[in-house]
């Protein structure tokens, strides 16, 4: 029988006048592997600080009975200077000690789509238990056997894969949907009988004046004795409606309606054009002469390895490459195009003593109600939208950032790893406003499902040269596994399409035969052995 390592009682912490955390009883067992999911703002990262001692409850106690090791959040800007290598050694640090308990806050953030793969396998081959917070849903559908999803304070206790977990979601959402709806109906029918008891209790005729006294006397008692009875029978059914149960309105994401019209115009094919495009750096040449486009009104996605110089041509094409960095050929941002960008840069357009709404109207070209909406999608509801930023989480002042960018007066968005400051509630939503945003968009990101939801174009830095794929990523892996040669495909791509197998392999889908995955992975691996030694 497995014995419990972590134990945490009666836990209750505070920030900022908010109560965050109410936690009475929890236990982990040897060998588990936990997703901590949360909206940003939620707590994760506190409920791992208090775990690990960084952080001493107001009340409560945590008990933790064996030996750990946490690698906590790694300042972004520093792991992109020095790729997912740093992140990497971390966690390779982390577990050398062999903990018997490993905490992990956001591992995979930063990390390209060969370190993402290095790392699944890592943590799939932990022989300890596993409390992981990330926002990379595949890593989670690979990983995990048990959720805690913290909401309000509060933790519930998912018991099965991560996948499991968000059908089960789901069907509460349904369930809960249904219960509002009988309710609902119930409340309706009884309120609409009280009402038609009272009209006919009113509807009772008196007694016609030519009548006898006695009649007259008769008829005033059983009319009387009819109100009452109807009025009991009134009161019955608003009796019945007040004891109902009363069931929570589901929470609906609202639809988001942009005005295209408000965006200014960009009348050209292309928002990007570059002609043997190169960049060198003082120590080496990172980009060699390219020629690529950027085409209006379309996602592009930008892809490379860490170090490849996906930044550098966000920051080429925003005009701000520092003095000692120097560049060849042409690269034109057309003179219509109208660019807000979402760099390693962010929070330096946020004002903290304003609230999140005031933040993003100060830019914004649409109405109040919509930028209330665009705000609800991103997690941030009702009264939360007038907290200054100054008390919000990271991942809530990225939401705000991105929430301006996609409501300001721009026509083109750069948007450089945004994806690694979200909860994986919020990728969804963010999915679906890029996907209708009026605009054009290039998108750097290393989170294969984000990208290949929204990519319709590819541009992809390979061996310092940029390449393009016109169409998407599933498209792309495809037409790399036909070709297989080593002139025409990519090495990246084949390990993106190992990758997903893999996944898949740890955590079959409905109707996955194993069998056909283990072929599917040998002769992927096998095209990929090929095409290294042909590039040796």
């Amino acid at each position: 029988m497995s014995k419990i390592i972590l134990t945490l009682k009666d836990i209750r912490h505070s920030f900022g006048g908010r109560e965050l955390l109410n936690i009475p009883f929890l236990s982990v067992y040897e060998n588990e592997k936990i997703a901590l999911v949360g909206e940003n703002g939620a707590g994760k990262t506190t409920l791992l600080n208090l775990i690990s001692g960084e952080l001493s409850p107001d009340s409560g106690f945590v008990n933790v009975r064996t030996s750990f090791a946490y690698v906590q959040q790694a300042n972004a800007q520093q792991s992109q200077l020095s790729g997912g290598e740093k992140t990497m050694a971390r966690i390779s640090s982390a577990m050398k000690s062999s903990p018997v308990l490993l905490l992990c806050d956001e591992p995979s953030a930063n990390l390209d789509i060969t370190h993402r793969k290095a790392l699944l396998k890592m943590l799939s081959a932990y022989n300890g238990t596993l409390i992981l917070v990330s926002h990379d849903r595949e890593l989670l559908s690979a990983v995990v056997n048990r959720i805690w999803l913290l909401e309000d304070g509060q933790i519930s206790d998912f018991p099965g894969a991560y996948d499991d977990f968000l059908h089960e979601r789901q069907r509460q959402k349904e369930f809960s949907a249904f219960q509002y709806s009988q309710y609902r109906k119930e409340k309706e029918r009884l309120l609409a009988a009280a009402q038609t008891y009272r009209e006919k209790s009113s509807q009772v005729k008196k007694a016609p004046s030519r009548m006898g006294n006695s009649e007259a006397r008769l008829h005033k008692r059983e009319a009387t004795d009819a109100q009452l009875e109807l009025s009991h029978k009134s009161s019955l059914m608003l009796a019945r409606a007040r004891r109902l149960e009363e069931k929570p309105a589901p929470r609906e994401d609202p639809d988001i309606r942009m005005d295209a019209g408000r965006l200014p115009p960009l009348n050209a094919r292309f928002a990007v054009q570059a002609q043997a495009f190169s960049i060198d750096l003082p120590e080496k040449r990172l980009l060699f002469p390219s020629d690529f486009q950027v085409e209006t009104g379309c996602i592009t996605a930008l892809l490379g390895d860490n170090a490849s110089g996906k930044t550098t041509l966000i920051r080429a094409m925003l005009g701000t490459l520092s003095a000692d960095v120097r560049f060849g050929g042409s690269l034109r941002v057309h003179p219509q195009a109208r660019v807000g960008a979402f760099t390693q840069d962010w929070q330096e357009g946020l004002v903290s003593y304003l609230s999140a709404f005031d933040n993003v109207m100060r830019s914004s070209v649409q109405d109040r109600s919509t930028v209330r909406t665009a705000l609800a999608r991103l997690s941030i509801r009702g009264d939360n939208v007038f907290k200054p930023l100054s008390v919000m989480s990271g991942g809530e002042k990225a939401k705000v950032a991105l929430c301006g960018l996609l409501m300001g007066a721009y026509n083109l968005l750069l948007l450089d790893e945004p994806t690694n400051y979200l909860d994986v509630f919020t990728l969804d939503a963010l999915e679906e406003m890029l996907s209708s945003y009026p605009g054009t968009v290039l998108l750097v990101s290393h989170d294969r499902r984000f990208v290949g939801r929204l990519a319709k174009r590819l541009l992809m830095i390979q061996d310092e040269h940029i390449v393009t794929f016109e169409g998407d990523l599933t498209q792309c892996e495809q037409s790399a596994i036909k070709q297989a040669q080593p002139d025409s495909t990519d090495v990246t791509l084949l390990e993106l399409r190992l990758a997903e197998i893999a996944s898949r392999l740890s955590s079959p889908r409905k109707g996955d035969r194993p069998d056909l995955l283990n072929a599917e992975y040998e002769r992927v691996s096998g095209q990929l052995r090929s095409l290294r030694k042909a590039k040796l």
